[in-house]
């Protein structure tokens, strides 16, 4: 007998599949090359947003498919979509379809779906949209302590993603790729 490996606590995701605590930049919290399948949506916590897809990999069993979708853009952002929170947003840092379909291929998937959503980023900018509204809200009866600069930059931020959006500048992606055997 062998003594059996020491499983990652695991817990369901709001669709039942099972999740495990841990994060793609520290892939020893998971079985190795052990998932079938797994779905990122935006990666602002890596700078190059290269990370998940490589550790990704590392995770998944041969022929294992990935899903990603993310923010994009068509060209350069301006400088104010640079900033931590443009990052924390999901628009810093965003970079094109094609960037993430050789990022992804790079790391070891064959991309089986590269597909525009850019209509998804103007109800994704429409969501931050009344969430900000919700804290100016809260912050002006007093329910949350945030600094009126911070609102006010946030709604800069927003303004000039949602104008980069109507001009198709920034948009939306969904990436499917299968791991290479």
């Amino acid at each position: 007998l062998r003594p059996r490996r020491r499983q990652p606590e695991t817990e369901a995701s709001p669709i039942g599949l099972p999740l495990s605590r841990g994060t793609f930049a520290s892939p020893t919290a998971l079985l190795e090359r052990s998932t079938p399948s797994s779905w990122s949506a935006c990666s602002p916590f890596c700078p190059t947003r290269r990370a998940p897809s490589d550790s990704i990999h590392s995770l998944m069993a041969p022929g294992g498919r990935l899903g990603l979708t993310d923010v994009t853009v068509d060209g350069d952002l301006p400088p104010e979509l640079g900033g931590i929170a443009a990052r924390v947003g999901c628009l810093g840092g965003a970079l094109s379809r094609g960037t993430y379909a050789t990022l992804v291929e790079e790391s070891g998937f064959d991309v089986e779906v590269n597909e525009d959503c850019a209509d998804v980023a103007a109800g994704f900018l429409e969501s931050i949209s009344a969430k900000l509204k919700a804290a100016r809200i809260a912050a002006a009866l007093g329910g949350i302590q945030v600094p009126a600069k911070l609102l006010e930059s946030a709604g800069n931020i927003l303004e000039t993603a949602q104008r980069l959006a109507a001009q198709r500048v920034l948009g939306y992606a969904m990436l499917v790729a299968r791991r290479r055997v």
